[in-house]
């Protein structure tokens, strides 16, 4: 068997964690911005996120099990509760949802330059979080790249392991993808992209991703993650309405897709590099499973089991041009 079926990485944790008893009220230390996204064209774009009640126990000392399993338990939303995003200089008012979510929509009338600027979310009178919005310019590139074992090592493909990964692993611990850092740190080099990590794991694990990026040199993106709940554990069906909506919201930027052989990620990319048309700069599968580079249900794309495969196709494909290799060559992740 090449391929295995099996849910996201979390899911069966995330289900063992649903099924536990609920933890008892935390004391309440006022609200946690977290800020998912922020980005768009100059003249719409998006900023998503979530509020949640801050958790002292979430810091504290503790086993990493304990850890990864107080996120997904938590559930102390800031549900109905007023906020302000501060975008570029353009303010504007809402609330979160029912799970404490928002997602607020801007649409200046002036259109902003291509680039970061800053960004605000906060909660008039408690808290306020910055982070950094980025416009997307006209025919700029745009990564999309799933998470588990694409740049993280998640062993997917094995569900005693996985679910070993998922529970005693934290961002300081799960070992990355070897040679991915460096091939992303090629592409933020030469192509100045924006990259989305698009993923279904859940959104209590979006501060494990930030910093499990961070530590690992990876460039700084976008995250789309799965809204979590006892009725909705299966990933499958999650990527496609939003590669759907980016070609829609993009239709003047290229697109390199960039996943793993261990699930649905060739066919996912597939259908999204016919919709994107010639606007689809390439897609690029890691090899997770036994399947041979040459199989069938790789064709058109790069599959590969070394990263410095990736990097020469990236070169050939005309996305790294007039961008010098590194004096070192290496294509290990800084610090390992």
């Amino acid at each position: 068997m090449t391929r295995a079926k099996r849910t996201l990485p979390v899911a069966a944790a995330a289900g063992l964690a649903l099924a536990s008893p609920a933890a008892a009220p935390a004391q309440n230390h006022g609200p946690e911005i977290h800020l998912y996204s922020a980005f768009g064209t100059p003249t719409r774009f998006t900023v998503r996120g979530r509020v949640l009640e801050k958790s002292g126990e979430l810091d504290q000392a503790g086993s990493a099990v304990s850890k990864n399993l107080r996120r997904l338990l938590r559930n102390a939303e800031w549900k109905h509760v007023g906020i302000r995003v501060t975008a570029a200089g353009h303010a504007q008012d809402s609330k979160t949802d029912e799970e404490g979510m928002y997602e607020v929509v801007f649409e200046p009338k002036k259109a902003l330059d291509p680039g970061t600027h800053s960004v605000k979310v906060e909660v008039p009178g408690e808290l306020s979080h910055d982070g950094q919005l980025r416009i997307v310019g006209k025919g700029e590139l745009i990564v999309v790249s799933d998470y588990d074992d694409t740049v993280v090592v998640s062993n997917v493909t094995g569900k005693a392991a996985m679910l070993k990964t998922a529970l005693t692993e934290t961002e300081e611990t799960q070992a990355a993808a070897p040679g991915m850092a460096a091939f992303y740190g090629r592409l933020a080099a030469c192509a100045q992209p924006t990259f989305v990590y698009l993923s279904g794991s859940p959104v209590q694990f979006q501060p494990r991703i930030k910093a499990f990026l961070e530590k690992n040199g990876f460039p700084p993106g976008q995250t789309l993650l799965r809204k979590l709940g006892p009725g909705n554990l299966d990933s499958g069906g999650f990527k496609t309405p939003w590669l759907e909506g980016l070609l829609a919201d993009f239709p003047e930027n290229r697109f390199v897709f960039v996943g793993d052989s261990g699930e649905k990620d060739p066919e996912v990319y597939r259908e999204a590099a016919k919709r994107a048309g010639a606007r689809a700069a390439g897609v690029f599968i890691r090899l997770v499973t036994d399947e041979a580079a040459d199989s069938p249900r790789f064709e058109g794309m790069k599959a590969f089991r070394d990263a410095a495969k990736a990097v020469e196709a990236a070169e050939a494909a005309g996305l790294l041009r007039g961008c010098p290799a590194p004096a070192t060559g290496k294509t290990d992740e800084p610090g390992r």
